[in-house]
C-alpha cells in the first residue's frame, strides 16, 4: 500500500471548494464549540454601552451571567447526568414579579432590573 501524501487541503483544493466557504466552516465550527466565550464577548461588547444604554446594560449583565453558568456546566460535565440546566435566560420585567422556572432545559429567571450591578447578579444567582 502507497500514499501519495495527500492532505485534506489538498482534497479541498482538488474539490475546487472556494476558500472562503472554508474560513466560514471553521468559524461556524468555533462558534458552536465555544458559545461560551462567544457570550462573553458579547457581553463586554455591551458593557462597553452600559452607561448609555439601559438595553445594552440589561445584555451586559446577561449575557456575561450566562456565559458564567454554561462555562461552569461544562467543566463540572454534569450535563451528562443532567444535573445541571444547559442553559440560563434572563427576562426582564418592570413590575415586582420576580420567579424562576424550568423551560426546554433552561431555567427562565424573571427579575426587575435595580440600578445596583451588583445586586442584579446576586438576584440572578440566588433565582438560579
Amino acid at each position: 500500500m502507497t500514499t501519495t501524501g495527500a492532505t485534506v487541503w489538498d482534497f479541498l483544493i482538488a474539490m475546487r471548494i472556494p476558500i472562503w466557504i472554508i474560513i466560514i466552516l471553521i468559524i461556524l465550527g468555533f462558534c458552536i464549540s465555544n458559545a461560551d466565550k462567544l457570550l462573553a464577548l458579547s457581553g463586554a461588547l455591551a458593557g462597553l454601552f452600559s452607561n448609555i444604554s439601559k438595553r445594552a446594560n440589561k445584555r451586559h449583565i446577561s449575557a456575561s451571567i450566562r456565559s458564567s453558568v454554561i462555562s461552569a456546566s461544562k467543566k463540572i460535565g454534569s450535563n451528562e447526568a443532567r444535573i445541571l440546566p444547559s442553559d440560563l435566560k434572563i427576562k426582564w420585567a418592570d413590575d415586582d414579579d420576580i420567579k424562576s422556572f424550568f423551560e426546554d432545559d433552561c431555567v427562565v429567571v424573571r427579575l426587575r432590573q435595580t440600578t445596583d450591578p451588583n445586586e442584579n447578579y446576586v438576584n440572578i444567582i440566588y433565582q438560579f
